[in-house]
């Protein structure tokens, strides 16, 4: 017997479409350092800082390791340097797609080793880079509601902050969905909300809705990819 969808039930079929927060589709836009531009928009969005300030992107691994394979692209780790306002900084992306338990030690472990192995024996201190850690997750880690969590060094009571070198940045994506989805229909997105919302696209649907509210170029840029890819 065969059946045919009506009208309805074609529009409220999902398809499914490359998904950006996979390792390898990430790693293709934004692991690329012919997409310069959007990497910048990317990083200035969820850093909330001035993209004019970012002046190059340097990638320090551009392949996905062999074992990441056999994860079923659960995780991917892109480190890079960047130059802000005339300073070297480091820059660790971490997507975890699935579940996983002591993330903010692994997290703090991942920050240490890039903090720890920029000098060589008898270097200055001084030289030490300011080391980011940005962490894109598809699983709630934190009791707040917040979509976003920044972490670094400061004393318990007085709040002073021991180095400006560490920070830690967390974006829980399924808290950005249901935050975005609570919001009036002509909400007008903010630039990291743009950027997450792309990198949360599962669907044809969510790309059609990021196309329709968005008026960024370099977000354009970065759907034209994802379409050709």
């Amino acid at each position: 017997m065969l059946f045919r969808l009506s009208h309805t039930q074609k529009e409220e079929k999902k398809v499914e479409i490359l998904k950006p927060k996979l390792d390898v589709v990430f790693k293709m836009i934004f692991g690329d350092e012919r997409n310069a531009e959007i990497i910048i928009a990317f990083l200035a969005a969820l850093l909330d800082i001035d993209k004019e300030s970012i002046k190059s992107v340097k990638m320090a691994n551009v392949e996905v390791p062999n074992d990441e394979y056999d994860q079923k692209f659960s995780r991917l780790d892109l480190l890079m340097e960047i130059e802000n306002d005339g300073n070297i900084e480091i820059v660790n992306i971490e997507i975890q797609v699935l579940t996983e338990p002591n993330y903010q030690d692994r997290s703090l472990l991942y920050w240490s080793k890039n903090f720890s192995t920029q000098l060589r024996s008898g270097e200055s201190y001084a030289k030490l880079k300011k080391t980011i850690c940005i962490n894109i997750i598809n699983f709630n880690l934190f009791e707040s509601s917040i979509y976003r969590s920044t972490f670094t060094l400061m004393e318990k009571t007085r709040h002073e902050i021991l180095t400006d070198k560490i920070e830690i940045h967390f974006f829980e994506l399924r808290k950005l969905k249901k935050f975005l989805r609570e919001k009036e229909e002509n909400y007008a997105y903010t630039p990291m909300e743009d950027w997450l919302n792309f990198v949360n696209i599962e669907t044809e649907s969510d790309l059609m809705t990021l196309e329709n509210k968005t008026n960024d170029p370099t977000l354009e840029k970065a759907v034209v990819i994802l379409k050709t890819l």
